[in-house]
């Protein structure tokens, strides 16, 4: 800036003596000015003022120093091309600048959203652990004393005590496990929502009223979970690997196309703003653990993954599953024969 300070400087001094570029001169200078005053803490506007007003005066006192008439029109002309272009550079820096830190503030209220996720299953999991980890500590050390000093039959109702809290604790484990992993569709529709919407994304979920009733059958359990995965670590790929500004929910009810024809639930994910480097006009599964693992526990269920990346940055995550676990096993028995 200083180096375009001295420039410019010498541009309106130059144009002095140049009757044509009287005014034009010093725009350079007021640019300069103007934009320079953005990194002042104290008295920006006041140069920003002064930026706006210096073509018109840098057009009076040439005007006087040539000797030539003043022209009042042409005074005035500069000084409001001068007003609108000065003003429009420093406002297009702090427009940026408010951009940046919007998106700065999209992606860490992203991390803040799995941050806090991970957060509730560390203190759930911490709930059920501590206790019994605690008991399991005690009755062990006191066994080990009672053995010390030759008692094995007062020990081994310790010993008990201790294996029984440590089943205990390994069952409620398993159950806040399976818990977490295998939340609702609706559920997990509905947090996938509420972490976009946080995190800037405008969210659209659309989900029949036929597919509602249908998740929440008993036979519909696990692919529903399977379902709730999906969308669970398409939010994922949502909030980490993309610039998303909106993100699309599509659940419908369909049928597989050639000999099979049986009854399918779809679901297709799109958002905007994916990574121009993995654009690819082709379909099928994109690298990563996430994705790879999710295609495998789709298979098993006799489900398929596809995804595609548009020339538009957007991405669409398409899962096609069968409407029960019967269908499921039917077509892997077609399969092995």
């Amino acid at each position: 800036m200083v180096w375009a300070f001295f420039q410019a400087l010498a541009t309106a001094l130059v144009s002095v003596g140049a009757s044509p570029t009287f005014g034009v001169g010093a725009l350079p200078l007021a640019f300069v000015l103007a934009i320079s005053a953005l990194s002042l803490a104290k008295g920006r506007w006041w140069v920003i003022l002064f930026s706006m007003v210096l073509p018109g005066a840098h057009m009076y006192v040439a005007t006087l120093l040539s000797g030539q008439p003043t022209d009042a029109p042409d005074i005035v002309w500069v000084t409001w091309v001068s007003f609108f272009a000065v003003v429009g550079a420093p406002t297009s820096l702090w427009v940026w600048a408010v951009m940046v830190e919007l998106d700065v503030t999209r992606q860490q209220a992203a991390e803040l959203a799995i941050t806090n996720e991970r957060l509730r299953f560390a203190a759930d999991l911490h709930d059920v652990q501590g206790h019994h980890l605690q008991v399991i500590s005690l009755k062990t050390d006191l066994a080990s004393r009672l053995l010390a000093k030759d008692r094995p039959d007062a020990a081994a109702p310790h010993i008990l005590e201790a294996h029984d809290a440590a089943q205990t604790a390994l069952r409620e484990t398993r159950s806040l496990v399976q818990g977490y992993r295998k939340t609702t569709l609706a559920q997990e529709l509905n947090n996938a929502s509420s972490v976009l919407q946080s995190a800037g994304v405008k969210t659209t979920v659309t989900v029949p009223d036929l597919i509602a009733t249908w998740s929440k059958q008993p036979g519909s359990e696990e692919i529903g979970a399977v379902l709730g995965l999906t969308v669970r670590e398409a939010t994922t790929n949502i909030l980490r690997h993309s610039n998303a500004s909106r993100a699309v929910f599509d659940l419908s009810f369909g049928t597989k196309p050639a000999a099979d024809n049986f009854p399918i639930v779809e679901l297709q994910i799109r958002n905007d703003g994916a990574p121009s480097r993995s654009i690819s006009t082709s379909t099928g599964t994109r690298g990563g653990s996430g994705l790879d693992g999710l295609t495998r526990r789709l298979a098993d269920i006799g489900g398929q993954l596809d995804t595609e990346t548009t020339p538009e940055q957007e991405f669409i995550l398409r899962v096609s599953v069968p409407r029960s676990m019967d269908n499921s096993a039917a077509q892997d028995k077609d399969h092995g024969q």
